[in-house]
């Protein structure tokens, strides 16, 4: 039996096709719905996180995805239904793709062994959306300090230097939801004290760790 690299290579050469996308998925789902205890959080975030890398790869380079077009995530929903993937709608499919493309530098925190089912990922994307300022990008920071619930209003965020700020203000604070959106839902601090903001922490950790 080939193992998950041999597999993985073969993907690399001729692209995903929609029966294999289905499969991968199915693969990862497995492989990360098996974890325990802490773990769970930071394995559904992965699982959610490698679902959106998978999607954005075969809307770059599907050997069939010229037949799906716009439907690709409705058929692809209704496929990993019938095969009992939970959590994989249409509009969650969606948000996967979205957290993919705001948080690329995940890639980074995945486990050797998972990575073997991405082949080439950070160099045969193109790689969208705006990551956040370096601080609260680490992808650490990221899958440890935030549930994927938190991550998902994060990503929602357009704009780089609020969601920055939010990220900090969030995470690092020690705020919990209810208090940030009391405190944040109606008024932003000024884009020049959010900036001053981020750049004091980021200078911070800086300092840290050249400690």
């Amino acid at each position: 039996m080939r193992d998950n690299s041999e597999k993985a290579d073969d993907l690399k050469k001729k692209g995903l096709n929609f029966h294999d996308l289905v499969s991968a998925i199915r693969q990862v789902h497995g492989h990360l719905s098996a974890q325990a205890g802490k773990a769970v959080n930071i394995s559904l975030t992965l699982r959610n996180w490698v679902i959106g890398w998978y999607i954005a790869e075969f809307e770059f380079r599907g050997a069939d995805r010229a037949e799906y077009g716009e439907k690709l995530l409705t058929e692809l929903a209704g496929e990993l239904t019938r095969v009992n993937v939970s959590n994989c709608n249409r509009r969650q499919l969606y948000r996967y793709l979205q957290f993919y493309r705001t948080y690329p530098q995940i890639v980074g925190t995945l486990s050797p062994q998972l990575k073997t089912l991405l082949p080439e990922a950070t160099k045969t994307m193109e790689i969208e959306g705006t990551p956040s300022p370096q601080l609260a990008s680490d992808p650490e920071d990221l899958i440890n300090r935030f549930s994927y619930s938190h991550l998902e209003q994060l990503f929602s965020i357009d704009d780089p230097l609020k969601r920055g700020f939010y990220e900090i203000e969030y995470a690092l604070a020690g705020m919990d939801n209810n208090l940030f959106v009391s405190k944040y839902l109606f008024e932003l601090p000024k884009k020049e004290d959010m900036q001053r903001f981020l750049e004091e922490r980021i200078k911070e950790v800086m300092d840290e760790r050249r400690k």
